[in-house]
């Protein structure tokens, strides 16, 4: 895999993102915040927790740690603007990298499991994938509250890019 690779998959990432949280501004705080039993209770708490993790993650990546007691705004305007701000961090990281950087070791630290390393292509993998784990859990929790959510696939991702 090459850097430009991770380019477009971040592209994707973000996009469906934005998505997710175009379609859960649309929804009333009673359903947003419903504990429904997920592994984060609620849409919002699946969604603090998923920008949680990409933060810690990127962070990781940039800077080799985690960072200083990081939490997700309470907020779905605040979550949003976070998102965005990481997203163009991530961007503008990922830009500076060369073709090489995809297929290099990463290390950083754990807080679990201590010092570590990873090819960096395998951990951006993770996160897409974590993140669609979650994006899936939210798109249940919307049909069970009667709301349609938006559509963030990957082929509906690349439809919308031509």
């Amino acid at each position: 895999m090459q850097t430009t690779d991770l380019h477009r998959m971040l592209a994707y990432l973000d996009w469906a993102n934005a998505a997710m949280l175009t379609g859960a501004r649309t929804l009333d705080d009673d359903v947003l915040r419903a504990d429904v039993g997920s592994s984060f209770g609620s849409i919002h708490g699946t969604l603090q927790h998923m920008l949680w993790a990409e933060r810690l993650w990127f962070e990781r990546w940039a800077r080799g740690a985690d960072p200083d007691d990081y939490a997700a705004p309470d907020d779905l305007g605040s979550l949003q603007e976070a998102w965005q701000v990481l997203a163009e961090e991530r961007r503008t990281w990922f830009e500076a990298l060369d073709e090489r950087a995809a297929e290099e070791e990463v290390p950083f630290q754990h807080f679990r499991d201590g010092e570590q390393r990873a090819v960096l292509s395998d951990l951006v993998q993770h996160v897409i994938t974590h993140a669609s784990f979650h994006r899936g859990q939210v798109v249940g929790m919307m049909r069970q509250a009667g709301v349609t959510p938006p559509a963030t696939g990957m082929r509906t991702f690349m439809a919308a890019r031509g």
